[in-house]
């Protein structure tokens, strides 16, 4: 089952998705990202905020020191671990839980801010996972995506030019990964529906249909923040 091809992946990664997020805790990325924050939902009420694919918790925990009231999800159990490791380390609280992004079983409007962040590109049911955070957000709430359009990227191509010196470079969040786990990525990458369409023009449609009456996009935020 692709699902469980996906946990499994995310599940070999997320010692390095650990350290990586400890790094960027304890250095000037935390406040790049309390600026785009702060931007896109204020700092005049608390808010109670779903991190969606949370990962090893890192945009959860920078909510979390922004005094707002955080979940965070994840469908790997090894990373939920790594976010809750993560907590302790930073002394902040948050509740993480191991849950489906597509069908996470929440409660019905519970949250006033549901926010992903390099989740999307990985699902195999795009639509369905938007239907579901419209569900569980409050009428009025908002849904912020931070992602990129990875369909037609390869990987383990950047890889293997990275690691020969050529002008290709690696992510921060690709830089200790393997070649075989790159390979990997592609494979599972290449058999998402979600990597056949461009993006975020598909998304806009998909959002309106489920729902959402008003999408914004910002191209901006991609040289910012956006770690492939």
């Amino acid at each position: 089952m692709l699902k469980n091809r996906i946990r499994d992946y995310w599940e070999n990664r997320a010692e390095n998705f650990l350290d990586l997020s400890f790094a960027e805790m304890n250095n000037e990325k935390i406040d790049l990202w309390k600026k785009i924050l702060t931007t896109a939902i204020g700092t005049e009420h608390r808010l109670k905020v779903l991190d969606v694919g949370t990962g090893a918790g890192y945009v959860a925990l920078v909510l979390a020191s922004m005094g707002h009231d955080v979940t965070g999800i994840d469908l790997s159990p090894k990373m939920v671990a790594a976010a809750a490791e993560l907590a302790a380390r930073m002394k902040l609280r948050c509740d993480f839980l191991v849950a489906d992004a597509e069908k996470s079983g929440l409660p019905d409007q519970g949250f006033d801010v549901i926010i992903s962040r390099n989740l999307t590109w990985t699902l195999p049911n795009i639509a369905g996972a938007y239907r579901d955070w419209y569900r569980i957000l409050r009428q009025g709430g908002r849904l912020l995506i931070f992602d990129a359009d990875y369909g037609d990227k390869n990987f383990g191509v950047n890889s293997l030019r990275a690691r020969h010196g050529q002008d290709a470079q690696l992510s921060k969040g690709h830089a200790n990964v393997t070649f075989a786990q790159l390979q990997e990525c592609d494979a599972i990458k290449n058999n998402l529906d979600i990597s056949k369409h461009r993006r975020p023009s598909w998304d806009v449609l998909l959002l309106a249909d489920c729902g959402f009456s008003e999408v914004n996009i910002n191209f901006d935020l991609i040289e910012q923040a956006a770690d492939p």
